[in-house]
């Protein structure tokens, strides 16, 4: 036997779920960013997974290693650059490091998202510029690509005013309708009320009461709108858990149509009953319904891939800063 014949292989679920993690989170920068501050943050997280599998060797998980994968310099940015990036191809050594440290002090530190990364120190001397160690905010960096998710599932379901309420109760702890209404401009304590409890219902905002005594009479309660993350991030699991389950029940539905179809045509032609123009007839109408059919199945496929990546989003956890 060959030797390859005699290797046994296995999955690394825990690997497949960081590097997706990892994609995903270049793919959100990419999307939002220029092609040069792209650039060097996909080096930034080439130098995260490396120092991740430091780490995981060392000692067999990255948490009880004295490697913190999100610490990187300057330097390791620029040494992880691509050969065949735009930034190398068009700037010599010196001036391609003075590019990745403009964008990360100038774009990923105070980016009106969040801080991408954060400048820990100036640590050491490479001989003509400081090499300056940072963070890499890899929670902020999940947790707004959860909350991006969600923003546009609300769209979707409701409007942007409904967002700029979640947006609004993202950045307070909790506010009263009145309150809400003022600051999310909206037009009327009618419309405030409607699009909060709208909200409520389906899970996506909460509520608390805070009574005056002990009457609990609601003139003389405070109602507090708040968001609880772990909640909401439990409702849009479950929701697309829910969706993906009803789109493979349809695929499921589709593929027994057709197979059904097909073994009556297969029956009624063996039976050796019809004409060569009647078989000739099924075959047709067998290509037409599996034409009008397989469409359907391939898109639902697709579908349930995008909701698969939507679960692991929501599933996503963060490593500790």
């Amino acid at each position: 036997d060959k030797i390859e014949d005699m290797v046994d292989w296995r999955i690394n679920p825990d690997e497949f779920n960081e590097r997706l993690k990892e994609d995903l989170c270049v793919d959100f920068i990419a999307a939002r960013m220029d092609a040069e501050s792209s650039e060097v943050f996909r080096a930034v997280m080439r130098v995260y997974r490396d120092k991740r599998h430091q780490a995981t060797i060392s000692c067999g998980t990255t948490s009880g290693s004295g490697v913190n994968p999100q610490v990187f310099t300057t330097n390791e940015v620029v040494a992880m650059l691509a050969e065949d990036s735009t930034i190398v191809q068009r700037h010599r050594q010196n001036e391609a490091r003075e590019v990745v440290v403009k964008v990360l002090d100038s774009r990923l530190w105070g980016h009106p998202l969040l801080d991408i990364v954060k400048p820990l120190m100036v640590d050491q001397h490479d001989g003509h510029k400081y090499n300056r160690s940072y963070l890499l905010n890899f929670r902020g960096l999940t947790e707004a690509m959860q909350m991006n998710k969600i923003e546009s599932t609300i769209a979707l379901k409701f409007d942007r005013k409904a967002v700029r309420i979640f947006r609004l109760l993202q950045d307070q702890k909790a506010l009263e309708v009145k309150a809400i209404k003022d600051k999310a401009m909206l037009e009327s304590m009618k419309e405030a009320h409607k699009l909060l409890y709208s909200l409520l219902r389906a899970n996506y905002i909460h509520l608390y009461e805070v009574p005056k005594d002990t009457t609990h009479e609601p003139k003389r309660t405070f109602y507090l709108f708040y968001i609880n993350r772990e909640l909401l991030l439990d409702r849009f699991r479950a929701d697309t858990y829910e969706s993906v389950m009803k789109i493979h029940k349809q695929h499921v539905e589709a593929e027994r149509k057709l197979s059904n179809f097909k073994d009556d045509l297969l029956h009624q032609i063996h039976s050796g009953e019809l004409s060569t123009e009647e078989c000739t007839a099924l075959e047709n109408r067998y290509n037409g319904v599996a034409s009008s059919l397989l469409p359907k199945m391939q898109d639902l496929e697709l579908t349930v891939m995008e909701l698969e990546e939507l679960i692991a989003i929501y599933n996503f956890s963060s490593p500790a800063d």
